[in-house]
């Protein structure tokens, strides 16, 4: 989860997030001595903050979409 605080549009949050995550997909690591490769896909959403009356609230939510709650 990120927050950030951005004076533009959904739209233009959306497409600059997935511009800035577009080449953080694959990774190269060690395991048990042996080189593999991690791929694994981004996701995102968008909750804007003043929907939320808090922190624990607006964590609930995000919590919420990851557990399939809503």
């Amino acid at each position: 989860m990120i927050v950030v605080g951005r004076q533009l549009s959904a739209t233009a949050m959306r497409i600059e997030i997935a511009r800035l995550m577009q080449d953080r997909r694959e990774m190269i690591t060690q395991a048990n001595g042996e080189q593999i490769m991690v791929s694994a896909p981004s996701t995102f959403d968008l909750m804007p903050i003043s929907g939320f009356s808090d922190f624990d609230e607006m964590f609930a939510a995000f919590d919420a979409k990851l557990t399939g709650a809503i």
